[in-house]
């Protein structure tokens, strides 16, 4: 399973106008492809997607940064030296904050965040000894499949998820409500199949107490 294969004709066998038996020349297949991949990223959650020490560099008096692109979910953030902090809701990391007599934002160590559409929100400014990198592991949005990047871990290790996926895009354009819900019905209940296995692959690893602050 590759990118040319899923956007060929309908004659290739394994493309998607082959398997939903309609015309490449009335699917959109690039634009079907894209939907169905954003369609499993929205849900899956598997080692492949995890970006590890992705760098987070703060100034002194800054409030937030700004997240990665890719950006889906949070594993951890660690500070300046390497401490887990909190995550908080936006409410509770903001109605931490203080004004100073200035009204400039009183600056100190920052311990709990939270995010918002684009941001990773902190609880109070960057003071000069807490500036710097800060260092966050995350799920991501895995690049597309295209032209330039024609296979990837779901063609790879998951290719019936990535067809129920592909079958559920193709149904919506076609407007067919009853096969849309039949795949993707099908995609969530493989998608959920796969999480269980990949939990699998971290058995014998153990969990630490976390004892600091709470």
């Amino acid at each position: 399973m590759n990118y040319a294969t899923l956007t060929g004709p309908k004659s290739q066998v394994g493309s998607i106008a082959n398997w939903v038996n309609y015309s490449d020349a009335i699917l959109p297949l690039a634009d079907i492809l894209t939907e169905a991949q954003a369609a499993i990223y929205k849900s899956l959650r598997v080692r492949e997607m995890v970006v590890s020490d992705a760098v987070l560099t703060l100034a002194q008096g800054a409030l937030n940064a700004p997240l990665p692109a890719d950006f889906l979910d949070p594993i951890n953030v660690r500070d300046l030296f390497n401490i887990p902090m909190k995550a908080r809701n936006l409410s509770n990391v903001k109605n931490s904050r203080s004004l100073d007599s200035t009204g400039a934002w009183v600056q100190g160590y920052p311990r709990r965040f939270a995010f918002t559409g684009t941001t990773i929100e902190f609880d109070c400014a960057v003071d000069a000894s807490s500036a710097g990198t800060y260092r966050m592991d995350y799920y991501g949005s895995p690049a597309v499949l295209s032209a330039g990047n024609t296979t990837n871990f779901l063609t790879n290790r998951y290719p019936r998820l990535l067809r129920y996926a592909c079958m559920a895009a193709a149904a919506d354009f076609l407007n067919d409500a009853a096969r849309f819900d039949r795949w993707t019905q099908a995609m969530l209940a493989e998608i959920m199949e796969i999480e269980a296995n990949d939990e699998l692959a971290r058995r014998g690893s153990e969990v630490e107490p976390d004892f600091s602050e709470s």
